[in-house]
């Protein structure tokens, strides 16, 4: 038997805005996925740049696992968060239960090993770049991500409004405590914070010569 939330998928899923705006074809393919609750198929349909407004429209319609699992996914799949920090922030710290399945076993393993106090790197193309949810525990990664920050793809998909950028690498510490997710998916030893919740150093760790 069908759940109230299956029947209206079922009934009018084209009711959400991000179905209401698709061509047809993707409409068809929308509609059938959320007809099956199939919200991670669902999801994949958008550009992974612009699934945020899709996973906040399924919100009221996920129960806790899934929640935390797609937030999970659409986290790992997004170019850029540095956009939408806010947005972000509330939706790491949603006060819901099942908050374990945020992480893959794999990667809690590996969370579980680190030392309390963690010294962490953040790739950015200005100091104010630093105030970014997303960290890593490896240098080089940091350095990848500083010059991927000066890019032309930042510009495109919105993480930088000027084409005047020095790639830089921020370093900082912060407690284990405080972290909201670690992710090594795509092995870059993300450690998802609250910039409010690192100790980072003005002036950046990468180049080595910055201050010179």
């Amino acid at each position: 038997m069908s759940s109230p939330i299956t029947q209206e998928f079922q009934q009018a899923p084209a009711s959400l805005p991000s179905v209401a705006c698709a061509e047809p074809v993707l409409r068809g393919m929308l509609c059938r996925a959320l007809a099956q609750r199939d919200f991670s198929h669902y999801l994949t349909l958008f550009d992974s740049h612009k699934r945020m407004r899709p996973f906040l429209e399924l919100i009221p319609s996920l129960d806790d696992a899934e929640y935390w699992v797609l937030l999970r996914s659409v986290w790992i799949s997004t170019e850029t968060t540095y956009p939408h920090t806010a947005e972000w922030l509330a939706l790491l710290q949603a006060s819901r239960p099942d908050r374990e399945a945020l992480m893959s076993p794999e990667d809690r393993e590996v969370f579980d090993s680190l030392p309390e106090t963690l010294t962490v790197f953040r790739g950015c193309d200005s100091a104010a770049g630093a105030r970014g949810l997303s960290w890593t525990t490896d240098l080089e990664r940091a350095v990848k991500f500083a010059h991927y920050s000066c890019g032309p793809r930042r510009l495109i998909f919105g993480g930088r409004k000027h084409y005047r950028a020095f790639p830089r690498v921020m370093g900082g510490t912060c407690e284990k405590s405080d972290v909201l997710a670690y992710f090594n998916e795509r092995g870059e030893q993300e450690i998802v914070i609250n910039p409010e919740a690192v100790s980072f150093n003005p002036v950046p760790v990468w180049p080595f010569d910055w201050a010179s």
